[in-house]
């Protein structure tokens, strides 16, 4: 079998890591609307308004809701941060963030539909990788426009995927990191999509692997000879987000001191995003942490 150069030749069946397999919707209590009846009175209109845009998960619009907090009901701003804050290191479909901002929403300015994924490759280094790169993002980009929509049945993707351009598979990182004792390498993968059904139809498929649903990206990886094994490679997170555009283009991003300073140090974050992706950077250190710090427990 065809191996990359600088790939390794001896290969081990991966170890147990631990993750989520699935992802849950956030949303607020009807007793935290009860608790604070100007939030009740305030808030909760737009914010189910948003829930209906956004396929009833709150975890999209906890920053416009936390914006209408801080704008109406200041006094009691504290305790929805700090819900918003206790979510964080849940099991979200989307990005969290906790800064308040207006709720993403195409009608009144541009929005940007956007997918976050780490993978981990066992087998492989950060240096051998480079020559591959661009074969991997093309056959991820293929995968993600295929057909079997989400590793449980061949049927047709609907026509909300359009296909996913190379020119918006972006490899926002690529780091040798060090899990349990076995070296991996970790590629960050930032996708844009058109619209929130077809952001939406390429994170079940990732998700998918991540359940262990479907080996279908992992054997054409294989077939392009980025893999030498199909079990080399693993979905650890596959999160979406939507984020309001400025005028040039640019995501918008609330600062966020409460939160800036907080991201823990891990083996796996030797090579920081770019800024307009903070909010996933600080996710993911977050979610490399609490994965290592879980073996090792």
């Amino acid at each position: 079998m065809y191996r990359p150069y600088a790939y390794s030749y001896m290969y081990f069946s991966p170890p147990y890591f631990y993750y989520h397999p699935y992802y849950y919707p956030l949303y607020i209590t009807p007793t935290h609307w009860t608790r604070y009846p100007c939030y009740q009175t305030n808030c909760q209109a737009r914010y189910n308004q948003c829930l209906a845009m956004y396929g009833n998960d709150g975890c999209v619009c906890y920053p416009g809701f936390l914006q209408c907090v801080q704008t109406n009901c200041y006094n009691d701003y504290t305790p929805a941060y700090q819900q918003c804050q206790s979510a964080i290191p849940n099991a979200n479909r989307c990005v969290l963030t906790c800064a308040p901002q207006a709720y993403p929403d195409p009608a009144v300015a541009p929005v940007q539909y956007s997918l976050y994924s780490t993978l981990w490759i066992q087998g492989a280094n950060a240096t051998g990788f480079q020559n591959y790169a661009y074969a991997f993002s093309e056959t991820l980009a293929s995968y993600l426009s295929s057909n079997s929509s989400d590793g449980a049945s061949n049927t047709s993707a609907t026509i909300g995927n359009p296909p996913v351009v190379m020119a918006n598979v972006t490899l926002s990182k690529t780091a040798d990191i060090i899990v349990n004792g076995t070296s991996l390498l970790q590629v960050d993968v930032f996708i844009k999509r058109p619209t929130f059904e077809s952001l939406n139809i390429t994170a079940n498929k990732l998700n998918a692997i991540m359940a262990n649903k479907t080996m279908e990206l992992q054997n054409v990886l294989v077939k392009a000879g980025v893999l030498f094994e199909a079990a080399q490679l693993s979905v650890q997170t596959s999160q979406t987000s939507v984020d309001t555009l400025t005028k040039d283009g640019a995501i918008l991003v609330a600062a966020d001191p409460a939160t800036a300073s907080i991201a823990p140090n891990s083996d796996g974050t030797l090579i920081s995003a770019g800024a307009t992706m903070s909010p996933w950077a600080a996710v993911t250190l977050m979610v490399v942490f609490l994965l290592t710090a879980h073996i090792i427990g």
